[in-house]
């Protein structure tokens, strides 16, 4: 009897410990996932994967094109540069309203929208922030160029941090003089922002040594530039007009000559293979000559015509 309530004890601790073995392991694997902690500095959610990817936002059209087809509303997904967030998010209501139309938007940083539509990413609409990007998608034939056409113009400007005192707000011209003195743009090879603040640096002789101290700070789109400035990470900053206004902690210290570089216009087209070729054209239009253009140019951007 007592060697038969020993092997009981044995069998019972035995299926306790296999037992406590299986809930370790379903433990350990909802365990696994990790934050980052490297301590860098947070990148600006600026980029199609900050603000839910393209293909986020292709999904979510998909899943809610069965809903539309029930309500007749197509779905038009538009692929636009950061710099016309604001503007464009203000006008949807009125297309939307006015066309009988969903729009789905993925704001990002150009260079990066050209690369996924090149990858067959489903855009119907395509706005750059600099012609470059639209020229490449055009030579791909990936766009119909019938329809292209430039949405607005903008304007570079110098930005320093709020409450920056008088004799020390950086200037195009105090560049020179200013040997310490740190800068951030946009990556010029994928951000038009930083193509055209490039441009500009180098008419003022300032951008190789500058480049060569490595006193430019090169950061993924304008926003990311705002957040440096915002922080006092570096003394100022080369973005748009438009970015310029939309961040209360910045103030513009100086305003680039047109002369300096290229015309800063935001061309716009439909994609081949759109599937709403019609509601895209019509998306074009309203910016350019219907209420979106009125809209536009509340945020501070200029008619490119």
């Amino acid at each position: 009897m007592q060697t038969l309530q020993t092997q009981s004890r044995v069998w019972a601790f035995c299926v306790f410990l296999f037992c406590f073995l299986l809930a370790a392991c379903g433990g350990s694997g909802s365990m696994s996932g990790g934050g980052n902690d490297s301590g860098a500095p947070a990148a600006s959610s600026e980029g199609p994967t900050g603000t839910g990817g393209i293909r986020d936002t292709a999904a979510k059209a998909e899943q809610s094109g069965d809903r539309a087809e029930g309500s007749g509303a197509p779905e038009l997904i538009v692929s636009a540069a950061i710099t016309l967030k604001d503007a464009l998010t203000e006008f949807q209501p009125t297309f939307e309203a006015e066309q009988g139309v969903k729009l789905r938007f993925n704001f990002g940083p150009s260079g990066e929208h050209m690369l996924q539509i090149a990858q067959g990413a489903p855009v119907d609409v395509f706005i750059s922030a600099g012609a470059k990007q639209v020229d490449e998608l055009e030579q791909k034939g990936l766009i119909d160029p019938a329809t292209r056409v430039n949405v607005v113009k903008n304007t570079l400007v110098m930005v320093v941090r709020k409450g920056t005192p008088a004799d020390g707000r950086l200037t195009f011209d105090r560049l020179k003089s200013s040997p310490k003195a740190r800068l951030a743009i946009g990556e010029p090879n994928s951000h038009p922002a930083g193509m055209y603040a490039k441009e500009a640096l180098e008419h003022l002789g300032v951008y190789a040594e500058m480049e060569r101290e490595k006193r430019i700070v090169f950061a993924m789109g304008v926003r990311q530039v705002l957040a440096y400035v915002e922080a006092g990470e570096v003394d100022a900053g080369i973005v748009y007009k438009t970015d310029a206004a939309v961040s209360d902690r910045v103030e513009v210290s100086d305003t680039a000559d047109p002369s300096w570089h290229r015309p800063i216009l935001f061309p716009g087209a439909v994609i081949k293979g759109s599937q709403h070729p019609d509601k895209a054209r019509a998306f074009l239009r309203a910016l350019t000559e219907g209420d979106g253009r009125a809209v536009l140019e509340r945020f501070g951007f200029e008619p490119a015509s």
